[in-house]
Order: structure tokens, then C-alpha cells, then sequence
């Protein structure tokens, strides 16, 4: 049958780790014999979750679908290249489904038609390494380009089936014109915020679980028709391993001789960043789901590189000391990864699965405690709000927010000890003759339960510690319930007004 988003979403990046996976382990094998057990582990952790993974797996539809499903295909068909390679020979059969893996990822974003070059590059580059043979070249382009093309013109006719243009891929289509202001699609002017969100803007650090989050951060005025709507991080910041792709293919030119380990490193890299080039000229905003199209092999391609260097630091001192380094940055990617993948774009965990959300964030509180000092705010503020069940709308136009077994509840951060008061109409629902178990939960002492009947003004008094603070509302049935459901909705919190009480 027809698979759900977000299982295909899961499967496909499953299968990128997988082929990920595939390429490291097989590099180390065949050009890092002797490299660091633990830099390969970490490096495996940093190839599954330091690639912005954690974060589309948050909110796995629609798009998602088309982004993991192409960074699949395209890493795909570079392992399959690499295994072409034996023994200074390069296996047709494999060179064949090398490219028709890169053309099936055409047929998911259209963006990666640009490999075609890179195929192009990469049958230069067999062709030298070994006596020029008419034959055998025209067999090697016969199988990098014959399975390519026959998906790329299958792709062409569907566009124009659809939309009488081969090269109309229903973008155009999809997105409304006067929202991305397509005029300015294509443009240099793009370039600029696009490289400085994707590549070097930093997130930030706070005390708020899960303390690493992601922004948009531009300094300077944006071209006209492009915007940002979406949290970013630079990748240099965010997987900062990936400074091994700046800063090393900026010194080949000071390197007369480059090693095949090098060599591989630096083709992921440039394939990466071709494909982020070309992003960037085209799109008219920068989103971190989109950061998946090239960053996997940037990733890669670093990951590879930074092994192979600390395999060839002969001191033991300076041994060590790499390691230390490299696995600093890797555990960082690590780590600020999977707090995005906490929150995702639009921090779905937080809304549609409360309870789980807090236990995290009641697991990680003593790291809250020790980062408040450093990172607490200097204001007294609500962070947010989640209502799990939903707001009810009165006859009279106001409106309340839905009670139930899955609460409501409150965040906020506080620069000091302050006395706080919570007070709102309870309006319970008219067929419940017994009422609900009302409890009122705070982040210290104890919680106040008390049954409620009809409607109510209830009042609550909490103190707000400094830092991040959490109080929660829920409404438990006095009586029988027909259905779990019901549970869901059992009474409604009205005119709510939060404010410190007065020392007067």
C-alpha cells in the first residue's frame, strides 16, 4: 500500500546512515588501516545524528520526504563509486548503478541534476589514472552516463505530461507566487544571508531545556523578496567538525602530493558544497531542513579527512592531543544536534506530546540548575505555553483552553525569587454532576488538589525560582467517564491572568 510521510521519512534516513555508514567504514579500511578506534566510533555517531537528521525527523512530512529521500539516493551512488574503485581498475557494473542511484535522486530534488557535472569531473579523473585507452574510456562514460540520462529523460517527460515543460519540476506550482516572491528566485543578491545562515550563523545557548537551539540571525539588511522564516544554525558552528572543509581545501595548494584518503575527503566536500552553491543561487530563504541536501557529504567528507590526519600525526603527544580535538568537535555536533531534534522547526514534541517533553526536561534540570548562572536571564518572562487539548469557543465570542488528563501548561524563566498568582474561571463540563479533580502542579513544594463543580473563579500562589520554572494544570474525572476521550476535555480555563503578588 502507500506508505505514510514520516515512515518513508524514517526509512530513507535509515538507509542514508546506512550508505553513510558504508563509505566511512569502507575509507578507513581501504586508504586508514591504522586509524583511531574511537575517532571511528564518534565518527559513525557523527554521520548519524550531526547532519541535521535529529531535526527533520521532527516534523517528517511532505517535504522531508523529497529532502531524505534525495541525500539518500545521492550518497547512494557515491558509494557505489568508491566501489568501483579496485585495485587501480573501476568496475562498469558498479559505475552503472552509481549513476543511476545520482539520477534517481534528480527525480527527489531536482537540485542534484548538477551532479551530472560531477559524474562528468569524475570520468576525467578514472581516465588519467592509468594508460589512455580509447575503449575502456568510452565504456567508463558509456556506464557513468547512460543510466543517468535514460532517468533524467524519464523525469523530463513526466514534467511535460504535467506541466508541458521538461524542465518544470511543479515548483512554480507549488509555492504561492506573491508569498515567495519567485521573481527573485536565481539571483546572486540570494547568495550572501543564504551562505552566512547555512554556514556561520551560531545558535544560541541558554538554560532552558534543551539549552542548544537554533535561530535566525542575519546582520545585516536583507536582499529584496528574500526572507527567513525558519531557525538556523551555520554548519561550522553546529557540526564543527566540518572546519576541516574549509580549512583543508584552502591549504591544497601547499601540499604537492595528496593522499588518496585526501583525495576522497576533498571529493565529498566539493560535492557538498557544489550543491549548496547552487541552493543558494536559486532559493530566496535558507531553512535548517534544507541544510540536508549537501551537508551529509560535507559531514562526511570531514569526518573522513580529520581520521586520516590524526592517523598521520607520528608524535604521541601530538597524537593525542589531535584526538582530543577532533573528538571535542565531533561530540559537540553530537550533542547540539539532538537537542534540535528535541525541539524540530516547529517544537512538535513539546506540543503534541507534553508529558514526554517534561520527563526530559525534569531529567535534565539539574544541568538547567548549573547553567543558570551563566546563561540565566536577566527578566522575569512566560517562555511558552501548550495547551495539548485545544481551545473551546463561548457563545459570546470569547474563547477558553480545553482541561484534561494532558494539562495545561506554563514555562517561564525568572531573574530572581518572585512570588507569582494564577487565577481563571473554571467552567466544568455541564454533564459531569460530580464534577473534576482539579490539581495545580508547580516546580517546587507541593501540589494543591481540590475538587471543582459548575463554574469558578480558582486562584493559585507559586514562587518563580530563577531560571527556567514550570507550573501544570490538570482535570481528572470525579466521576465515570464514558470514553478515554472524554478525559481529553473535561473542563475549561477562562479569563486566566498570571501576575506577581504585590510586597505591599
Amino acid at each position: 500500500g502507500k506508505i505514510s510521510e514520516p515512515l518513508a521519512v524514517a526509512i530513507f534516513s535509515y538507509a542514508l546512515f546506512l550508505a553513510s555508514l558504508y563509505l566511512l567504514l569502507a575509507c578507513v579500511k581501504k586508504i586508514i588501516p591504522n586509524a583511531n578506534r574511537w575517532l571511528i566510533f564518534l565518527g559513525i555517531l557523527s554521520i548519524a545524528t550531526a547532519n541535521s537528521i535529529p531535526y527533520v525527523l521532527r516534523h517528517p512530512v511532505s517535504y522531508e520526504v523529497a529532502i531524505v529521500s534525495g541525500a539518500f539516493f545521492s550518497m547512494l551512488g557515491l558509494s557505489f563509486l568508491f566501489r568501483s574503485y579496485n585495485d587501480k581498475t573501476f568496475s562498469v557494473r558498479w559505475m552503472s548503478l552509481a549513476s543511476l542511484a545520482l539520477g534517481l535522486s534528480v527525480g527527489c530534488r531536482p537540485i542534484y541534476g548538477v551532479t551530472s557535472i560531477f559524474i562528468f569531473g569524475f570520468w576525467i579523473l578514472i581516465s588519467t589514472q592509468k594508460p589512455f585507452q580509447i575503449k575502456n574510456s568510452i565504456l567508463n562514460a558509456a556506464a557513468l552516463a547512460i543510466p543517468f540520462s535514460i532517468v533524467s529523460l524519464f523525469l523530463m517527460l513526466y514534467n511535460f505530461l504535467r506541466f508541458k515543460s521538461i524542465f518544470d519540476f511543479g515548483m512554480l506550482h507549488d509555492l504561492p507566487a506573491d508569498l515567495h516572491a519567485q521573481e527573485h528566485m536565481s539571483s546572486f543578491a540570494n547568495m550572501p544571508p543564504s551562505l552566512f545562515l547555512s554556514v556561520f550563523c551560531p545558535p544560541s545557548f541558554d538554560n532552558i531545556f534543551p539549552f542548544i537551539h537554533l535561530k535566525p540571525f542575519y546582520p545585516f539588511q536583507f536582499p529584496p523578496g528574500y526572507f527567513n522564516e525558519e531557525p538556523n544554525g551555520g554548519f561550522i558552528f553546529t557540526s564543527p567538525i566540518t572546519i576541516y572543509s574549509i580549512l583543508f581545501i584552502g591549504l591544497w595548494k601547499l601540499k604537492r602530493r595528496i593522499s588518496t584518503a585526501e583525495l576522497v575527503a576533498t571529493l565529498l566536500t566539493v560535492f557538498g558544497f557544489i550543491i549548496m552553491l547552487i541552493e543558494k543561487f536559486y532559493m530566496i530563504s535558507t531553512t535548517q531542513r534544507y541544510q540536508l541536501d549537501w551537508i551529509t557529504t560535507i559531514l562526511l567528507g570531514s569526518v573522513i579527512g580529520c581520521i586520516y590526519l590524526q592517523s598521520k600525526i607520528s608524535n604521541h603527544i601530538g597524537k593525542i592531543i589531535a584526538t582530543v580535538i577532533i573528538s571535542i568537535l565531533m561530540v559537540f555536533g553530537i550533542v547540539a544536534h539532538l537537542a534540535f531534534g528535541v525541539t524540530g522547526i516547529f517544537d512538535t514534541l513539546r506540543r503534541g506530546e507534553p508529558r514526554q517533553y517534561f520527563a526530559l526536561e525534569n531529567f535534565f534540570r539539574p544541568v538547567s540548575a548549573l547553567l543558570t548562572p551563566v546563561f540565566g536571564s536577566d527578566q522575569t518572562k512566560i517562555l511558552d505555553i501548550t495547551i495539548p487539548n485545544g481551545s473551546a469557543r463561548f457563545d459570546d465570542g470569547t474563547e477558553g483552553q480545553w482541561l484534561g488528563e494532558e494539562g495545561y501548561y506554563m514555562r517561564f524563566t525568572a531573574a530572581q525569587t518572585i512570588p507569582m498568582q494564577f487565577s481563571a474561571d473554571v467552567v466544568v463540563r455541564p454533564d459531569l454532576p460530580d464534577g473534576v479533580k482539579l490539581e495545580f502542579q508547580k516546580t517546587a513544594g507541593p501540589s494543591k488538589s481540590f475538587v471543582v463543580k459548575g463554574i469558578s473563579r480558582q486562584t493559585f500562589q507559586f514562587t518563580l525560582q530563577p531560571g527556567s520554572n514550570r507550573i501544570s494544570i490538570f482535570a481528572n474525572p470525579n466521576g465515570p467517564i464514558v470514553t478515554d476521550q472524554d478525559k481529553l476535555r473535561l473542563a475549561i480555563l477562562k479569563n486566566i491572568q498570571i501576575a506577581p503578588i504585590s510586597s505591599k
